[in-house]
């Protein structure tokens, strides 16, 4: 050993921690074996910050020899160390799974690997495979979580059957959620066996996170097989698992789900909304077109758009006949949501035929659809334009006038010229504001 790197073994394992930091940083080198052997015996005996450096370190080497010294590092006190740890044993397996041949790992035991196994896999990754496997059955609830999510990210088949027995059987339900999430993985990687113990996790556990773990993958995976759990999702507090159960039921593609998806149209959660819409068209059944329109009339903008865009996926003669419906209803609240869908959906003569419409609102709204219409037919959307800047109601020439802003055709300035006096003060300042940027 040289004189210099003497050195910094001596600060390593010193008392001065900025020099051991240092010194983790000039040792770090990949490929030198003896100096990852020195980092693995330090990190488990050094202050915090020491530490938080040598498993950054460690990380950065990506050399799976690291992983017994991290997974021993989740049984330190420090949070912020075990959370680093945790990190690591993910990123290092994560980085090493892409060397494994995953088929063959499926029929091997992780304790026990059969000799073609060991001539074929680099054995630091072997090793690393059989202590995460051991650490599954560990005291410390930490450890198991820390290994499955260890195997999960190294898409380590054959530890399948340890992993859904933590899944469905361990008594901290965040070991639970571990386990299913690694399952998950597995279920990525092609294994039938971790699809069905993620669906015995999913129909045996309330507890939130291990649901929103399964269901993350189940929605993705012959969902049409799993709505009674997408069901139970769409029943439960949390937003997320609500999210993932509305997901769900869209992908299955289902009709028998419509009902229960329409509930979820009227759910506090803005974004369940959104999904909620997206799904139905997703089925594309004609039954839902007309309770779409209506949960528009009726909610956020954000559900607006997400009703005309799932309105999109539907047969174009059947969305026309309940929307021209629509049109004539006597709720000015379905009128206006209806020009609005008009206009998106490229319906210029449904939503020309509401710019005469009795309600001020309604007439807005049809006024600001004309933009969204301008590429259909620019001299009829001009025309319907400037007669708009002539309506009795101040909101809808303001609306005209931001319709004629969007679309951008200099035609207008002369026309926004000759009203540059309106009586409005609003109307005004937006003709101001228009001219401001031709």
């Amino acid at each position: 050993m040289t004189q210099e790197r003497q050195e910094l073994v001596d600060a390593l394992f010193g008392t001065s921690t900025p020099c051991a930091i240092a010194a983790v940083h000039s040792l770090a080198i990949p490929g030198d074996s003896h100096a990852l052997s020195m980092l693995m015996n330090r990190v488990n005996q050094a202050p915090a910050e020491l530490a938080l450096a040598i498993i950054n370190e460690l990380i950065n080497l990506a050399d799976s020899r690291a992983i017994p010294a991290l997974v021993s590092c989740l049984r330190s006190d420090q949070e912020m160390i075990r959370g680093e740890a945790l990190y690591g044993i993910i990123a290092l397996s994560e980085q090493r799974a892409t060397s494994l041949p995953h088929d063959l790992l499926q029929k091997d035991d992780p304790q026990n690997p059969s000799r073609a196994l060991t001539q074929i896999i680099y054995p630091a990754d072997l090793e690393a495979l059989k202590i995460l496997d051991t650490h599954l059955r560990d005291q410390d609830p930490e450890l198991r979580i820390g290994a499955a999510y260890g195997l999960g990210a190294m898409r380590a088949k054959n530890a399948v059957r340890s992993l859904g027995s933590l899944a469905l059987n361990d008594e901290d339900e965040d070991v639970r959620a571990a386990a299913t999430y690694a399952l998950g993985q597995l279920v990525e990687s092609g294994s039938t066996e971790a699809l069905m113990l993620l669906e015995q996790s999913a129909e045996a556990s309330d507890h939130a996170e291990t649901l929103i773990a399964a269901t993350r993958t189940l929605c993705f995976y012959r969902p049409e097989a799993h709505i009674t759990i997408f069901m139970k999702c769409v029943n439960q507090k949390d937003d997320r698992l609500r999210q993932l159960g509305f997901l769900g039921l869209g992908l299955s593609g289902s009709p028998s789900v419509l009902t229960c998806l329409e509930r979820g149209l009227a759910d506090r959660s803005t974004h369940i909304q959104r999904i909620a819409a997206q799904a139905m068209g997703e089925i594309k059944d004609a039954s839902s077109i007309e309770p779409l329109i209506m949960a528009a009339a009726r909610g956020s903008a954000e559900l607006r758009a997400a009703v005309s865009d799932a309105l999109k996926k539907f047969d174009d003669h059947t969305v026309d006949q309940v929307l021209l419906r629509a049109a004539k209803s006597n709720s000015p609240a379905i009128r206006k949501v209806t020009s609005y869908i008009a206009a998106k959906n490229g319906r210029l003569t449904l939503c020309a035929s509401l710019l005469t419409d009795l309600d001020e609102s309604v007439r807005k709204q049809a006024t600001l659809g004309l933009s969204d219409l301008h590429r259909f037919d620019p001299e009829s959307v001009l025309a319907s334009a400037f007669r708009a800047l002539t309506d009795p109601s101040w909101k809808v020439r303001v609306a005209s006038i931001e319709a004629l802003s969007r679309i951008g055709d200099k035609k207008a300035i002369q026309r926004l010229e000759s009203i540059r006096d309106d009586e409005n003060h609003v109307v005004k300042q937006a003709i101001r504001r228009t001219l401001a940027k031709f």
